[in-house]
Formats: structure tokens, C-alpha cells, sequence
């Protein structure tokens, strides 16, 4: 009968250290395909975001100046997020301008409300010209690679006939 019992609780014992054993491999084999999964989505995803040269960008003089968004919306740096609010039919910029040298380049993320709005996000560059990328949906994201040196700022065209509202992340 003690036998019997200490059969019963080595084999309870092998049970759960091999338990144990198998929920750790199958912890580990789930945690490499993530990261294995993760790798691929990552590089897809760069993939499918080069940067954009601006001279291949849709490119104009503006008729206007545009208006500046405040200046506590806008870094000198160009690192940070930005708010604001761009009348129909008109086009901001950010007050403050950041030197870039040529193939250095810009990231722009951004969100606005109303979503069926037509809106170009885009830099004016030193050359004076606005180039352009369109948004689609309520969201937008660019990397644009800059072939001037000089100074550049953000700037948003409302296509629409309602006003915006626009929110994101500029980098570079």
C-alpha cells in the first residue's frame, strides 16, 4: 500500500514537472513565432512607407500666403504633435520653419475630422513651392525626403467646403 502511494505521487510528480516542462516549450515556441511574425509585419509595413523624393510630389506656387497655425502648435524643432483648425478652401502652415539638408527626411502622421474632407498635408519648401501629398479617409502618413537645403514648414490644404480639424505627428 506505501508503495502504491509513493507510485502514485512520483507519477503525480512526473505529471506536473512534465506540465510544467510542455508549458514552458509551448511558451517559448509562441513567444519566437510573435517576435518571427512581428519581424515580417514590421518590415512589410517599412516596406510599404519609402520615402517620397518631393520633387515627384505634386508642387505649386500659392496664390496666397498661407495662414500660420499658432506657434505653440508648431516646434522649432519639428519633433512633436500638432492641432488645428484649417478653414475651407485654404491652406496653413506652421508658424516656425526647421532646416533640413538635402536627403534628410520628414514624417508626417495625421487625423481629421470630417473624413470625407479632400486634405493635402504637405512642406513649403526653401524654393517657395508647396509640395503636396493627398489624405484620404481621415488619416494621413508620409515620408517625405527633401533634396533642398534650407528651411521648410508643415502645411494643410482644405480642398473640402466645410472646415477641419487636424491632429498629428511631425518628425524628422
Amino acid at each position: 500500500e506505501c508503495t502504491k502511494q509513493m507510485h502514485l505521487k512520483l507519477s503525480a510528480n512526473l505529471i506536473i514537472r512534465g506540465g510544467v516542462y510542455m508549458a514552458k516549450r509551448i511558451s517559448w515556441f509562441l513567444l519566437t513565432v510573435l517576435v518571427v511574425f512581428g519581424t515580417l509585419v514590421t518590415t512589410a509595413g517599412a516596406a510599404e512607407f519609402q520615402p517620397v523624393r518631393l520633387e515627384t510630389l505634386t508642387h505649386e506656387e500659392l496664390s496666397q500666403p498661407p495662414a500660420n497655425l499658432p506657434a505653440s502648435e508648431a516646434s522649432a524643432h519639428a519633433s512633436g504633435s500638432f492641432d488645428a483648425s484649417v478653414k475651407p478652401h485654404s491652406v496653413s502652415s506652421a508658424y516656425e520653419t526647421f532646416y533640413l539638408e538635402p536627403d534628410e527626411t520628414v514624417v508626417i502622421q495625421a487625423f481629421y475630422s470630417p473624413v470625407f474632407a479632400s486634405v493635402d498635408f504637405g512642406l513649403i519648401a526653401p524654393d517657395g513651392l508647396f509640395y503636396s501629398a493627398n489624405a484620404t479617409n481621415g488619416r494621413f502618413y508620409n515620408v517625405f525626403r527633401v533634396n533642398q537645403r534650407g528651411a521648410y514648414s508643415l502645411a494643410i490644404r482644405n480642398n473640402s467646403d466645410t472646415a477641419i480639424s487636424v491632429n498629428g505627428n511631425i518628425n524628422y
